[in-house]
């Protein structure tokens, strides 16, 4: 199995980009975490982000998280299909040799 189509550039473009949403969101955590903000709701738009910011930092995770466990269980099936495929060359090499 392939773990993507994509060229590269684009599979770099798309790790830096999750890297960043993940700092961004663990920043933004910090940043409303401060003593100064412990019970304080926030209004407007800085209290929809405050409350937000939870499902936020949940898709920064999933979003790096889920092509890293797609990624090793792809390379454990690759695995599979490489020792199948070594033992149905064996094999045909005794059906060729008729031994």
């Amino acid at each position: 199995y392939e773990f993507t189509g994509a060229k590269d550039i684009f599979k770099l473009g798309a790790g830096a980009l999750g890297i960043v949403n993940l700092g961004g969101a663990l920043y933004l955590g910090n940043l409303l975490s401060s003593p100064a903000l412990v019970g304080v709701q926030l209004p407007s738009y800085m209290g929809l982000v405050q409350a937000g910011q939870p499902l936020l930092l949940g898709y920064a995770i999933l979003y790096n998280l889920i092509p890293a466990v797609r990624n090793f269980v792809i390379k454990g099936k690759n695995e599979k299909i490489k020792e199948r495929n070594k033992i149905r060359r064996s094999w045909r090499t005794v059906v060729q040799t008729g031994v």
